[in-house]
């Protein structure tokens, strides 16, 4: 099923939802960009990751992410000035752009990378490599 992760009806509620929590634990606002992408129709395993408490941290350790208003305790001010931040690659091309050099050398390496005839992209992983071929890769 295709869905928005943000619905119709709830993308018209004033004040907006959804606010960004950033690494310092600061709140803020979402700008267009943000709510378009909250917005936008994913198949379900693609869905943009929203924490489900203020103090999840994402798969990185980070505390940034998406959170529900509702769980922004009350000490912590939501701040009107949104955080400017690029939309996320929606295409394989975007990804190795934005990425740059160090992520077409690792795909190599750790992850196998197709590129779709419409543009987007799906990864898998690459049989583990020798030790030989770490360190070819590390030398480069």
């Amino acid at each position: 099923m295709i869905a928005p992760y943000v619905s119709a009806e709830e993308a018209k509620l004033v004040p907006y939802p959804y606010v960004y929590v950033t690494d310092t634990g600061a709140a803020h606002e979402l700008d267009a960009i943000d709510r378009e992408y909250l917005e936008e129709e994913y198949w379900p395993p693609d869905m943009p990751y929203v924490k489900d408490t203020y103090v999840q941290k994402n798969g990185w350790g980070n505390l940034r992410g998406f959170c529900h208003r509702s769980k922004i305790p009350e000490h912590i001010p939501i701040i009107l000035e949104p955080v400017h931040r690029e939309p996320p690659p929606k295409t394989f091309d975007e990804t190795v752009q934005r990425l740059g050099k160090d992520f077409e050398k690792m795909s190599g390496i750790a992850m196998v990378i197709d590129k779709h005839p419409d543009g987007s992209m799906s990864m898998r992983e690459r049989p583990k490599p020798t030790a030989k071929k770490w360190w070819q890769f590390w030398l480069r």
